[in-house]
């Protein structure tokens, strides 16, 4: 019999919210346990609510499990871990998501075997979500999205539409019995139910008698335990006479005996009914079966004459298949070569790039090194002219530059004599060196004559020897074709058979010809339908490309919109495609729109009380509760002798005094005046009572001395009321209420902010789904393989009359 390992408890709510398990789990490995519970803690609720995992919506001591627990927000789960076997251990879980439709407790079932260390365990069912800075409770959907993947992906996990379906798998696969829990639920009936059920079994005929015996008649078909009290009510009259009563006891015995012998009697008959229903079942199933096979060897038969069509069509769609794999070979070199072109072309520029850089860097080291060469020159010279300068000034320096013009005129001289001298023995030997040079180059000419004479005649002795070789090989091949011995054989004979020879190859000619004229209007007709294939191909390329254009457009729309909704919740940012999930991304975004609606409203009203606040106190030195009496005040003082707010007043006297009046909490709202202007004041107060918000209470100094708890009858006030009475704690109050009034306007301002992003994604998300219905994106896609196939099949038809154009031209 199983042991329970874990209790897991998630969402569990009761007590008006006040008590809850947000996600515990309580262990105890097949041990027996105690859970320690305060009284009035929720013992019998924890008892209720863990019966759910073996009986679904089972009721306890009276209460409903839909009125125990608040089910109105996400969903209650109740799981436990049973242990079915020690060595290897292995475990069995049985989940329960209780939740309310329309006032109704409907529920969520879910079974699953594993071993141990299972990462999908009691543990690993997620109750729970994490979102931005915490975790919540899953909704229905995602359990239900949960518990039906685990189901499609293993064996091991069940689901079940029905509780009857739920208790008869539990009862007939891991022996949990429902009746033994439903005597946990009667001994847990009533409050501390436990103690008082085994103190009134004190021993085993007791025990027998309140819960074995009471269990097995409850087993029993037809039995009924109010029988006899029914009966006895219904004959009260008459048990007065003794004997009559009985009569009626030993009539009933027998009508019990009849009726456990009618029981008996049933119960075989239902046995015999059920062994009825399998013989049948199995009859018709074995009937089913050769009928399926009779139908399956009529299907392979009808299947087996269209095999060799359905052969050709396979080999046509595999040489299609092939010839597009070529295709998309060789569409993947062409990328993989112009993605190489594409790097060398970068690397070219790049290089390009760096050889500009260099350039420019050269000529800058250039321009700097002339640069400095011209400025080392400059300077050079301006050393000489300083050097000039200097030799100016000395004593003999016209003397000496008279020297120096002496010398220069007479190495000009010198110069120019040399100069005229090397002219001339320059111009004898030009006028020498011409005639060799004509000599030079007449050779050259004649050298370059010869050398082409010679190519000429070395070319047209290879042709002369080609063309006697030529003669040769026909005079050989002459001999050849004639007679083997020319002395049994004339050519006169040879001559004869010649001309056959020449009238069958006349014949022959005329023939090719006919074929030839046949095979090119054969070639016309080709060109026409390969014209006519190519042209269909390019309207089919261009649907096509349309389509993919169409596609892609929405595919880059539906990118987009995955990525706003990513940006609400980040669970979406995983999403393929929005399509399969429309439904509940649309629902959760409706209520995301409603829960911001909500937040906002709250926190509009945050926000104005902090406001109405503020504007009413913000500008007050002494707390008074009536802003506008507030304000009209400093007027009034100069027309009474004596005029104070009650808060005034209670600075005025001593600490003792303040501490006595202070149990009156009435004083925001009070106005202190003399007993002879008490009068003035409340007519005065009168005339303006269309503007109080506040009633307000006028004391005289008499009667607000004597203020204290005994005369605050019943009045219940504000807490800052009290605490404003201190100008300190005013002040802090005002300042903490500025601080609360702005961090409500920040945080209705991010509300409204997020609300408006969240309406921006809604919207966004409708007008998709309008501009592409999920039926219109399949038949565009369904079209576009249509096309794809069609372009395939049009490409092998016009290789195949190109083949066949190519077969048809001569070699």
């Amino acid at each position: 019999m199983p042991t329970i390992s874990k209790i897991r408890l998630t969402n569990v709510i009761y007590e008006e919210g006040n008590k809850r398990y947000n996600d515990e789990l309580f262990l105890f490995d097949g041990h027996n346990g105690a859970i320690l519970i305060e009284n009035g803690g929720g013992k019998t609720v924890f008892i209720q609510t863990a019966l759910q995992a073996i009986l679904p919506h089972t009721d306890l001591a009276d209460r409903k499990i839909k009125n125990t627990l608040m089910l109105g927000g996400a969903p209650a789960h109740i799981a436990i871990e049973w242990i079915i076997n020690e060595r290897p251990r292995r475990y069995v879980v049985t989940a329960v998501s209780l939740f309310t439709t329309k006032n109704a407790l409907d529920s969520l079932r879910y079974v699953y075997e594993y071993h141990e260390n299972d990462p999908n365990g009691i543990e690993g069912i997620p109750f729970v979500r994490d979102i931005r800075g915490g975790k919540r409770p899953a909704d229905r959907g995602e359990m239900q999205d949960y518990y039906s993947g685990m189901h499609e992906k293993t064996l091991s996990a069940q689901t079940f539409k029905t509780i009857k379906d739920y208790k008869s798998f539990l009862e007939e696969q891991y022996n949990i019995i429902s009746s033994e829990w439903e005597s946990v639920v009667k001994i847990n009936s009533s409050e501390g139910g436990v103690e008082a059920f085994f103190d009134e079994c004190k021993n085993t005929s007791q025990l027998f008698d309140r819960l074995l015996i009471p269990t097995v008649e409850d087993s029993m078909v037809g039995h009924d335990r109010h029988l006899f009290a029914d009966l006895f009510e219904k004959q009260l009259e008459s048990l007065k006479n003794y004997q009559k009563l009985k009569e009626t006891i030993e009539e009933n015995e027998q009508i019990s005996s009849a009726l456990e012998e009618y029981s008996k009697t049933y119960e075989a008959l239902h046995e015999r009914e059920l062994t009825y229903t399998k013989t049948k079942q199995r009859a018709k199933g074995v009937w089913k079966e050769l009928t399926d096979q009779q139908h399956k060897q009529q299907a392979e038969q009808e299947a087996n004459g269209a095999k060799l069509l359905e052969w050709k069509k396979d080999s046509f769609t595999h040489a299609v298949k092939a010839e597009s794999y070529k295709i998309f070979t060789e569409q993947t070199a062409l990328e993989q070569l112009e993605q190489a072109y594409k790097k060398a072309l970068a690397a070219q520029t790049e290089t390009e790039e760096q050889l500009q850089k260099d350039r420019h860097a050269y000529a800058s080291l250039q321009w700097a090194k002339a640069t400095a060469q011209h400025k080392e020159q400059i300077e050079l010279l301006q050393e000489c002219e300083r050097q000039l300068e200097a030799m100016d000034q000395r004593a003999d320096a016209r003397e000496l530059r008279n020297h120096f013009e002496r010398a220069k005129r007479q190495l000009l001289g010198c110069l120019l004599h040399e100069i005229e001298g090397l002219e001339t023995t320059e111009q004898q030997l030009k006028t020498d060196l011409f005639p060799v040079i004509e000599q030079i180059d007449e050779q050259e000419q004649m050298q370059k004559s010869c050398s082409e004479n010679e190519k000429k005649l070395r070319d047209a002795c290879a042709n002369i020897e080609g063309r006697l070789q030529s003669q040769k090989e026909a005079l050989a091949q002459l001999i050849r074709e004639l007679p083997i011995n020319p002395e049994q054989e004339t050519v006169k004979d040879q001559l004869v058979k010649w001309t056959e020879r020449d009238q069958f190859l006349d014949e022959s000619i005329i023939a090719l010809m006919q074929k030839e004229k046949g095979l090119r209007a054969s070639q016309t007709e080709l060109q026409k339908q390969k014209s006519a294939l190519q042209d269909e191909k390019n309207g089919t390329m261009r649907e096509a490309d349309q389509l993919q254009n169409a596609l892609a457009q929405m595919e880059k729309a539906e990118r987009g919109i995955i990525k706003q909704l990513s940006e609400l919740r980040a669970q979406w940012g995983g999403l393929e495609t929005v399509f399969l999930d429309q439904d509940s991304i649309m629902e959760r975004l409706r209520e995301t729109m409603d829960r911001l609606a909500a937040e906002r409203e709250e926190l509009l009203y945050k926000e104005r009380v902090a406001r109405r606040f503020v504007d009413d106190h913000g500008d007050q030195e002494q707390f008074f509760g009536d802003a506008y009496l507030d304000k009209r005040l400093p007027t009034w003082k100069n027309q009474f002798a004596f005029l104070a707010t009650g808060v005034e007043y209670l600075q005025m006297v001593d600490d003792s005094e303040q501490s006595r009046m202070l149990g009156y909490p009435l004083w925001p709202l009070t106005l202190v005046t003399t007993a002879t202007e008490k009068a003035k004041l409340v007519k005065k107060l009168d005339q303006v009572a269309s503007r109080l918000q506040y009633p307000v209470t006028v004391l005289s100094t008499e009667e607000a001395l004597s203020a204290d708890v005994q005369n605050a009858v019943q009045w219940v006030a504000p807490e800052q009321w009290r605490d404003n009475t201190n100008p300190d704690s005013f002040a802090e109050w005002k300042k903490r209420l500025g601080g609360e009034a702005a961090q409500a306007t920040e945080q209705r301002v991010a509300s409204e902010r997020e609300s408006a992003r969240c309406q921006q994604t809604l919207h966004a998300f409708r007008s998709f789904l309008n501009e592409y219905p999920y039926q219109t994106v399949e038949e565009k896609r369904a079209k576009k393989n249509e096309l794809q196939n069609n372009i395939e099949t049009l490409i092998m038809s016009i290789r195949k009359s190109e083949q066949e154009e190519d077969d048809w031209k001569p070699s």
